[in-house]
């Protein structure tokens, strides 16, 4: 479903390409007899992912972001919250970022983020956090420099980050996930 409407998107080719990504991802919505009811006891968050379509049927909108394949695989790409949305309106699922960054063998772990892109009212521009393996003597600008060189070679020039940061470890929320207002809070700072 494409986000922000009710609108089914069509299903994928077998090889995607970047450009038909844009048109087929997404929030995961579905429906039938296995979905919950509710949220124990929260009516508020309950209206807010079970949502009666005009189809008749309440569908559960997962916040998950992916596509369908042409033989009804389903790809989840990443959470719809989470997706960097460039000035030119582009989604950038913040895993393809990540995926190519720690393809660098320094690199113990990434994650891209978005933060406001002065240049446009509207728009972000992507910032990926690293964490470098343990015992690494060699110099930032070297690695941040390969880092660059790899994502340039994997990336289409809109999923390209404007901004790499050496971070010792990435913050996490009380439940273990990556703190990601965290990361945008010291790119703001």
């Amino acid at each position: 479903m494409e986000d922000g409407t009710f609108e089914e998107l069509p299903y994928a080719s077998e090889d995607v390409s970047s450009q038909e990504f844009e048109s087929v991802t997404g929030e995961l919505c579905i429906t039938g007899p296995h979905v919950m009811l509710g949220y124990f006891d929260n009516p508020t968050e309950t209206a807010k992912v079970l949502i009666q379509h005009e189809d008749g049927r309440t569908w559960l909108h997962t916040g998950d972001a992916g596509y369908i394949g042409s033989r009804g695989e389903v790809y989840v790409t990443g959470r719809i919250k989470d997706f960097i949305v460039s000035a030119s309106g582009f989604k950038i699922p913040p895993k393809e970022i990540e995926d190519v960054v720690c393809k660098h063998p320094h690199v113990h772990k990434a994650k891209a983020v978005g933060y406001p892109d002065d240049s446009y009212s509207q728009g972000e521009l992507a910032c990926v956090f690293v964490v470098l393996e343990d015992g690494f003597t060699d110099s930032w600008e070297q690695v941040e420099a390969e880092i660059r060189a790899i994502c340039a070679s994997e990336l289409p020039d809109y999923k390209q980050p404007v901004r790499y940061e050496l971070i010792d470890a990435l913050p996490l929320t009380p439940i273990g996930k990556v703190d990601v207002k965290a990361l945008r809070e010291i790119l703001t700072a």
